[in-house]
């Protein structure tokens, strides 16, 4: 064993973070691509919002559609597509609350006081 051989159990561990880490990043790009707006959002937010996007649709749809769980893929055609789903909605919820928060308050020197 060399200095950076893995045990294999920690291999599979790594394989699978930079998998999701990779699944993450491209479902996240491709929803800002088809959800794009001046929101301030940089590459960390939406590597987040795709990220629980990969997290979130997969498991809704094994909770509460036809997929067993002991069997589906996440990183399949399904996965994908529930994953995109997701991630959308999120974006979507994402935006809303960013221009509530715009219309609520409002920014001046000391911090942020309702819009009356």
């Amino acid at each position: 064993m060399t200095a950076y051989d893995l045990s294999p159990d920690a291999q599979l561990w790594v394989n699978a973070v930079l998998l999701w880490v990779g699944y993450g990043a491209v479902v996240g790009l491709l929803t800002r691509g088809v959800l794009p707006g001046k929101e301030p959002q940089g590459p960390l937010s939406t590597f987040v919002i795709g990220s629980l996007g990969c997290l979130a649709g997969p498991f809704l749809l094994v909770r509460f559609g036809p997929f067993d769980k002991e069997t589906f893929n996440p990183v399949s055609l399904f996965g994908f597509l529930a994953s995109f789903g997701c991630a959308i909605v999120l974006l979507l919820v994402f935006k809303i609350a960013i221009r509530i928060g715009h219309v609520f308050l409002r920014s001046k020197d000391d911090g942020f006081t309702l819009n009356r």
